[in-house]
């Protein structure tokens, strides 16, 4: 009778250690390779139907040609053997189930969506500044969220001209507070003269006003803001008091938008942003200029 040798440890420790690392690697390939195959499948169903379906097409597109010819050959027969009743009846049948197919073809396209016409928003007034009457800094915000909502789901463009009267700060230092804010009165005065019915022209700071001009198109909002700068370049400027005439320069911006650029978190931040920009751009060339900022943030020399 054989004697049953005991197996040394080490040989099963080394085996279940196989086992232990190949069973766990196997289950990973597999699962890895499932994914695989099934994205692939995925893929090749797509492209065999894409392929079904363009052959289909071009079959059709066959068809109606020979049948087009076919109608051409049997006209021409028509000429000498006219067709009979039975035979007139039964094409003007098929010309009418093949006429609706493709009708239903050709409807059966994407709808656009249509866009709501713009609605002049309803400005607010108040509260005013004391300094010049104008719409102040609330009102301001206020008329943004009015002119963001009518041009909510619109295809509408709307416009905004930015003006700062230069070296406010020192105006206050050697003229007075009086002085300084009436001459920023006197500019509000000549941009309203030019502004439409339908634009507001609110303060925003103590040096800045920025009108909103809803309803008008990029050449439009330029051709407005440069008849404003010269009406204003003309402007004689003089002290309250003395009746002094005081060199006073301005510099004037614009930009359109429209409702993609109008989220109600950001519009502020956005015309803020642009009227900044075309500030000082034209602090590094000179005052009396007009520099448009278009959406993609780049900076046009309109006039000065």
């Amino acid at each position: 009778m054989d004697l049953l040798l005991p197996i040394p440890l080490a040989v099963i420790s080394r085996e279940m250690l196989g086992i232990i690392v190949l069973v766990p690697m196997t289950l990973v390939v597999g699962f890895a390779l499932g994914l695989i195959y099934e994205r692939w499948y995925h893929a090749s169903t797509l492209q065999r139907t894409s392929k079904r379906f363009e052959k289909l097409f071009a079959h059709v597109a066959a068809c109606l040609d020979q049948a087009e010819r076919a109608c051409q050959m049997l006209q021409k027969r028509a000429q000498t053997q006219p067709l009979n009743v039975k035979q007139q009846s039964q094409l003007q049948i098929s010309c009418g189930k093949l006429s609706q197919h493709v009708q239903q073809l050709n409807v059966a396209k994407i709808v656009e969506k249509k866009s709501k016409p713009f609605r002049q928003p309803k400005w607010s007034q108040l509260p005013t500044d004391d300094r010049t009457g104008l719409p102040d800094f609330t009102a301001y915000q206020q008329n943004l969220t009015a002119l963001a909502k009518s041009l909510e789901k619109t295809s509408a463009e709307a416009g905004a001209i930015f003006i700062k009267i230069d070296h406010y700060d020192r105006h206050v230092k050697q003229y007075g507070m009086p002085a300084a804010n009436e001459f920023v009165k006197q500019t509000a005065s000549q941009i309203v003269r030019h502004l439409r019915d339908e634009d507001v022209l609110c303060q925003a700071t103590d040096d800045v006003l920025i009108g909103l001009l809803p309803q008008l198109t990029s050449s439009q909002m330029t051709e407005l803001a440069d008849q404003i700068r010269t009406a204003v370049s003309h402007k004689v400027y003089l002290h309250p008091e003395s009746n002094e005439q005081i060199f006073v320069t301005v510099t004037f911006g614009c930009t359109t938008f429209s409702a993609s650029e109008t989220r109600l978190d950001q519009f502020e931040d956005l015309l803020w942003e642009r009227s900044q920009l075309a500030f000082r751009t034209t602090q590094r060339h000179g005052r009396w200029q007009l520099r448009q900022i278009a959406p993609d943030g780049s900076v046009k020399l309109i006039a000065g």
